[in-house]
Formats: structure tokens, sequence, C-alpha cells
């Protein structure tokens, strides 16, 4: 890790070769939905909780959130 560089400075020096060359819909039962749903929500808070700081708390709140 270099010293003095933050998470969000590396990040913006990458460079990304990504195209989305076509989006595929098809269409979902409401359970699927309700599943798709709960597992983006498992995914974002794994992320948050993989980000969370040395005091336990999630970057950008406070003890009192």
């Amino acid at each position: 890790m270099m010293c003095g560089m933050s998470d969000d400075s590396r990040a913006k020096g990458r460079r990304r070769d990504y195209v989305i060359e076509q989006i595929e819909t098809v269409p979902m039962t409401a359970e699927q939905y309700d599943q798709a749903v709960n597992a983006f929500a498992t995914l974002i808070v794994e992320w948050a909780t993989s980000r969370r700081g040395l005091d336990g708390m999630a970057p950008g709140h406070s003890a009192e959130d």
C-alpha cells in the first residue's frame, strides 16, 4: 500500500476498459424478484461491513446513527 494515498485516490487512478454491448432482461416472478432484491441487499451489507473502520463504524456514520 502506498503511504498518503486514500482508497478513493487509488481507485480514480485505475483504468477501466469495460464496454457494455447489450443488456438482456427477462421477466421474473414475484418470488424471483424478492430473492434478487434480498441477494442484492446481502451483497451491499457485506460490502459495507468490509469497509468498516477500526472503530467498528461504517464510514460517514456516527455512533448515534
